[in-house]
């Protein structure tokens, strides 16, 4: 492996008031590279140039190993870090390229600052559908983040898959970690696409892609899922702070977007708007908006929509979220499973006051929605919020919901609300019909449908609004 400093005559400090020189460092092609903006160490008030660096690539058999770090790498102390270009290495040929791409660092401490960086994934364009293979594991800031550390506002745009091989992109907006008081900036991260007939798939967290604990807090952040245009599958698993939220973490209000399918392959959403697994102890949600994939082409999508965690226990709380469900403008299927706070809550966990919208579909399309204000299984003293479930259709265009809708778990109690807009044939709470049979009530509103499973109560004019 080669190792190339930018600034090798400071190596290995930048202290005191010291600053970086902005440099281009470049990678060998078809050989391992470690590469660093600056210099091993950043400390005191030091801060980083605004460097350039590039990953060899490959375009033979072998594998290539690419380690680069925007400025050091350590920051500790008040560091400051430069606003950095880092690219990882494009895989031509039928081997393998690893690329890990760190915005600043490779650990932040103290209270050093991560720059606000630009992180470019590589790309896969071999057609060896066995062996290659690109993988691009970026971060933004550093791969841990510790102590009052700060990351900056990052731009990270994961690596496309363009032949018969794959790529794999986990991407953090932060770290890998984040502990202590650490604050996630306010990042955007954007997954590669497929435009082969290999495959593509994208890890995000939008802070972190591990684990948020302690007092760290999230930034607001915007995650992008990736597409598919071709013949081959994609898959987006998407959280907007962490994989897993504990003790007092705090998550950001993020905004999340599935990837579309304009293909023949098969997309898979998995979207989450604070942690991708468990949140627990005393950790609180942000108030996060979520939008599904939509389908364009005549492939299958399938969204699975969640807006606070996959688990919810102990204390946590979740967020006041908003949740819409994608929709088919193609001839494939599309089905929506939207979730307002969790899969499972138990313990004391709290869910918020969520607002689901359900998907539409064309005449030569089809969408089914599933939807659950709370969570699909509670127990403990866990409770939800009041949420709101929203079907809306477009007649003008011919987008409709459809008859293929279900409320999981609605609740008069705690004063959930079903909307209908511009919806044919209905105008006020008259319009509508209702059957009861096999323990749940089916909603009939002009041509559309809605099963309010397990509800065998009786619908009140104050159980909707009519717009």
């Amino acid at each position: 492996m080669i190792t190339i400093f930018g600034d090798p005559l400071l190596n290995p400090t930048l202290s005191g008031t010291q600053h970086g020189k902005d440099q281009t460092l470049l990678g060998i092609d078809n050989q391992d590279n470690s590469l660093a903006g600056d210099v091993d160490l950043i400390t005191g008030h030091a801060k980083g140039g605004d460097d350039h660096l590039t990953g060899g690539s490959s375009n033979d058999s072998g594998s290539v190993d690419n380690e680069i770090s925007g400025d050091a790498t350590n920051m500790s102390g008040s560091a400051q870090g430069g606003h950095d270009l880092l690219t990882g290495g494009n895989n031509s040929g039928s081997g393998t390229v690893f690329s890990d791409l760190f915005g600043d660092a490779s650990t932040m401490s103290g209270s050093a600052h991560g720059g606000n960086d630009l992180i470019v994934g590589g790309n896969n364009s071999g057609n060896d559908s066995s062996s290659s293979f690109t993988f691009n594991g970026a971060v933004g800031d550093a791969f841990i983040m510790n102590g009052s550390a700060h990351g900056g506002n990052d731009l990270i745009i994961g690596g496309n898959n363009n032949g018969a091989g794959q790529v794999s992109n986990i991407l953090g907006g932060d770290a890998h970690a984040m502990a202590d008081a650490a604050q996630g900036g306010n990042d955007t991260l954007s997954g590669g696409n497929n435009f082969g007939s290999g495959s593509a798939f994208n890890e995000m967290g939008g802070d972190a892609t591990s684990t948020m604990a302690d007092a760290a807090h999230g930034g607001n952040d915007t995650l992008i899922g990736g597409s598919n245009f071709r013949s081959g599958n994609l898959a987006n698993e998407m959280a907007g702070d962490a994989h897993a939220m504990a003790d007092a973490a705090h998550g950001g209000d993020d905004t999340l977007s599935g990837g579309g399918n304009f293909g023949s392959g098969d997309v898979d959403n998995e979207m989450v708007g604070d942690a991708f697994g468990n949140m627990s102890d005393a950790a609180h949600g942000g108030n996060d908006t979520l939008t599904a994939g939509s389908n364009y082409g005549d492939g299958t999508l399938s969204n699975s929509v969640v807006g606070d965690a996959f688990e919810m226990s102990n204390f946590a709380h979740g967020g006041n979220d908003t949740l819409t469900g994608g929709n088919n403008n193609g001839v494939g299927s599309l089905e929506n499973d939207l979730v307002g706070d969790a899969v499972f809550m138990s313990d004391h966990a709290q869910g918020g006051n969520d607002i689901l919208i359900a998907g539409t579909a064309n005449v030569n399309g089809t969408v089914a929605n599933f939807m659950w204000g709370d969570a699909q299984v509670t127990s403990g003293g866990s409770s939800g919020g009041r949420d709101t479930f929203i079907f809306k259709d477009n007649v003008a265009t011919g987008e409709t919901v459809g008859t293929n809708n279900y409320v999981e778990d609605f609740s008069q109690s705690q004063h959930d609300l079903i909307e209908f807009t511009g919806v044919a044939g209905v105008t006020s709470f008259a319009n509508l019909r209702f059957d009861t049979v096999s323990g749940s009530t089916t909603i009939h509103a002009g041509a559309d449908q809605v099963v309010l499973v397990g509800f065998t109560g009786t619908p009140t004019a104050h159980d909707f609004l009519i717009v």
